[in-house]
């Protein structure tokens, strides 16, 4: 099956204003429903975030917490405004015209 790489912030977790809030993120249900449903299809999911090193055992414990499914996290992706890559979905919890999410992860597999 594939991999599915989910960036953190911003997708998983509503963002916060500062490093000290990581352990009191609201959690985005929506996107932790999709990656329940995708390690059910036989998915992996790897979580990668621009969080650094020394935060790794608020983000796990956050990540517990919420029962977000996950094999590895790994830590200090370079924070930009851009990132260029050709494999990217974007997603915006305020994108009213975005259809079913799981279905669109799942339409890029085929």
């Amino acid at each position: 099956m594939a991999t599915i790489v989910c960036d953190l912030d911003g997708v998983i977790a509503k963002l916060v204003s500062s490093h000290t809030e990581y352990s009191q993120c609201e959690p985005n249900q929506e996107v932790i429903g999709v990656l329940h449903r995708l390690v059910g299809l036989g998915h992996e999911v790897v979580i990668h975030t621009a969080r650094w090193e020394v935060d790794r055992s608020v983000t796990e414990s956050w990540l517990r917490r919420n029962s977000v499914p996950y094999s590895k996290v790994v830590f200090d992706k370079p924070l930009g405004q851009v990132y260029i890559d050709d494999r990217a979905l974007l997603y915006s919890s305020n994108d009213e015209t975005r259809g079913s999410l799981l279905e669109e992860i799942l339409g890029r597999l085929r």
